[in-house]
């Protein structure tokens, strides 16, 4: 399913890391606070989020991805980004980059399957899913993530 249902807008270095990614073929889904954005309960935050697929070859992509954009390269490191749950940070708030190979409450492989194919700024993202969000968010269990959880579910009943 392609959706362009919702109009959030990019700073630049977030268009031009997605860029990167897309021309790089990396596999990756917009989650976090965009996503919660994406599916209609905009809020403040101070980063974008993405979970990428923890493979060899993607790592491989995503990291000639990120020497495309520009990032430093202390921060490349596809050992790290295979290990056991690694972020990788790039910048600070409010325009921080943040990488993710698992999330809390769902699989890779569970909101690669259910990801919605979208549209932010022109730009094409994969983007997790309702369910598996709410599931996340759950599982996370932060007040920040539970509010979106509220504010999620509140839009999804007037539906």
């Amino acid at each position: 399913m392609t959706s362009n249902r919702r109009a959030l807008g990019l700073a630049s270095e977030y268009r031009d890391c997605i860029t990167a990614l897309n021309m790089r073929g990396v596999t990756y889904v917009l989650v976090g606070a965009y996503a919660v954005g994406w599916h209609g309960a905009i809020r403040a935050t101070g980063d974008i989020d993405f979970l990428y697929l923890q493979s060899a070859s993607n790592v491989a992509r995503l990291c000639a991805a990120l020497r495309d954009f520009g990032a430093p390269p202390s921060l490349i490191d596809p050992e790290f980004m295979m290990s056991r749950e690694p972020i990788t940070q790039i910048g600070v708030a409010p325009l921080r980059i943040d990488f993710i190979a698992a999330l809390s409450g769902v699989t890779f492989a569970e909101v690669e399957a259910d990801a919605i194919a979208g549209a932010i700024d022109g730009l094409d993202v994969r983007v997790i899913s309702l369910a598996d969000l709410l599931r996340n968010k759950r599982s996370a269990g932060r007040a920040k993530d539970l509010l979106d959880v509220r504010r999620l579910e509140k839009l999804s009943d007037r539906r």
